[in-house]
């Protein structure tokens, strides 16, 4: 069984831990000549990736892994980001007023 990736230098990829929501966008790099590890530039940081898409390094609580990023995914970072920004909003606004309340009340529960 072949579990190659076959990603190419310039993929975007995304990272996952353990089946969650992905968390990263990163830039593949470089592919090693020797194993054909990807190494993905995540902007700040890079990580190493064996050929199947599994981290190098790590252990059993932190192993992440890559997949190539489609405009599916993509769109699904994008809408959990914006709920999360929403979450977030909601947390910091402390001067929210009455009238503001009653309007995302009647958005959140029309049908």
């Amino acid at each position: 069984m072949d579990n190659n990736l076959n990603l190419k230098i310039g993929d975007r990829v995304i990272r996952n831990y353990n089946n969650s929501s992905p968390t990263s966008i990163g830039v593949v790099v470089n592919i090693t000549q020797k194993r054909g590890d990807y190494v993905v530039d995540y902007g700040n940081y890079k990580e190493t990736y064996r050929y199947d898409g599994w981290q190098r390094g790590g252990d059993v609580w932190s192993r992440s892994h890559i997949q190539l990023l489609t405009p599916e995914i993509e769109e699904r970072i994008h809408q959990i980001n914006l709920i999360r920004k929403c979450r977030n909003e909601f947390n910091n606004k402390k001067d929210l007023t009455a009238d503001q309340a009653t309007r995302i009340l009647e958005i959140l529960y029309e049908s």
